[in-house]
């Protein structure tokens, strides 16, 4: 292993220490309302505001700059976009951190998160589900109550299956063009 490598992992470790430090001084709600003032001057990159919302989409995965690419058209439009998979794991007032990237990338979007664990971070424009997403049933009732989405992103359990359970149970529910 380079020494790069090992270097980047220590300073990784180093930011997400920080970043649970400043969680337990501000607390999740003070700390998630600094960050929606520091985004102001970024609306216009979805890379910016991954940082500033600590989502893994841009630091871990580099993904935004294809969302961008391809969702950029869709920005200013009322849109109803899911995310399968907030994130935060099993704290109810953390995670949702590329659900709040979503809803200020999309000035006008109706953004939806499911998760298997139960949040308490909704916002005007966002709002969090509790759901499994292996479960085709659920998923079916989710998709005709809160459907049709624009976009779909599935940042869930990334097991074949549960996409496949995904695809068919929204598919019944087609966006009107």
């Amino acid at each position: 292993m380079s020494f790069a490598i090992i270097r980047s992992a220590k300073e990784h470790g180093w930011l997400i220490s920080l970043r649970k430090r400043l969680r337990h001084v501000i607390g999740d709600k003070r700390l998630i309302r600094m960050q929606r003032i520091a985004a102001a001057p970024f609306g216009r990159s979805l890379t910016a505001l991954s940082h500033v919302y600590w989502s893994d989409k841009a630091r871990d995965h580099a993904y935004t700059g294809h969302y961008q690419r391809h969702l950029a058209h869709l920005r200013r439009r009322p849109i109803k976009l899911l995310e399968i998979g907030i994130g935060g794991y099993e704290s109810r007032t953390w995670g949702g951190a590329s659900l709040r990237m979503w809803r200020h990338y999309f000035t006008r979007g109706q953004i939806h998160g499911i998760d298997i664990f139960e949040k308490d971070i909704d916002l005007p424009r966002m709002r969090a589900h509790q759901g499994d997403q292996s479960d085709p049933e659920y998923l079916d009732r989710f998709g005709r109550e809160h459907g049709p989405f624009d976009v779909i992103v599935d940042d869930g359990s990334h097991i074949n299956e549960h996409v496949h359970f995904l695809q068919r149970a929204l598919r019944t529910v087609p966006k009107a063009r």
